[in-house]
């Protein structure tokens, strides 16, 4: 018989089937492991990419939490001092208005004076037009003095009207503070 043709041994058939599965099968564990090894190793590294990107956004969240509060601060101090400022530059403005209305009742006076060439001759309308002009100062104490300038006819004229001039100046200069 031909040694080529004879049939082979069973146990040499059994050994060398056996060390082609053996041979597969640690060609695919160690192929399985390996592939594991790398997803698992992929995993670690895409962990730590997250925790990077974590750390970086929570340390911009930190940066942006310090920001707003300190805009949130300084927002806060803007519109106190807006408000301080609005309320001082109201005060002003109401100072003016008032200094105004004392201004148009120098003005009134000084043009009846003209009028008349003097302190003399003076009529009821005038008197009225004057006394309204001081009661738009709002200061009764002002409207004393028009009343007692025109009333009080045993002091000189020009006593009285000095005495109404420097009520009109001190009640610009109060406006004014």
């Amino acid at each position: 018989m031909d040694p080529q043709t004879q049939p082979m041994d069973p146990v040499k058939k059994y050994r060398i089937i056996f060390w082609i599965f053996f041979s597969c099968f640690v060609i695919i564990i160690a192929a399985g492991v390996y592939f594991i090894w790398r997803n698992q190793n992929n995993k670690t590294q895409l962990i730590l990419e997250k925790d990077q990107k974590i750390a970086a956004q929570s340390l911009e969240i930190s940066k942006l939490n310090k920001t707003t509060s300190t805009t949130e601060n300084s927002s806060n101090e803007i519109t106190k001092t807006n408000a301080q400022l609005t309320e001082e530059n109201d005060a002003l403005k109401a100072g003016i208005k008032k200094a105004n209305t004392y201004n148009d009742f120098s003005k009134y006076l000084t043009s009846v004076i003209k009028t008349h060439n003097g302190f003399t001759g003076w009529t009821d309308t005038e008197f009225a037009t004057a006394k309204t002009k001081a009661e738009a100062t709002a200061n009764t104490n002002f409207v004393s003095t028009i009343n007692w300038a025109w009333y009080e006819t045993t002091v000189p004229s020009i006593d009285r009207v000095i005495r109404v001039w420097e009520e009109t100046v001190a009640g610009i200069d109060n406006s004014l503070k």
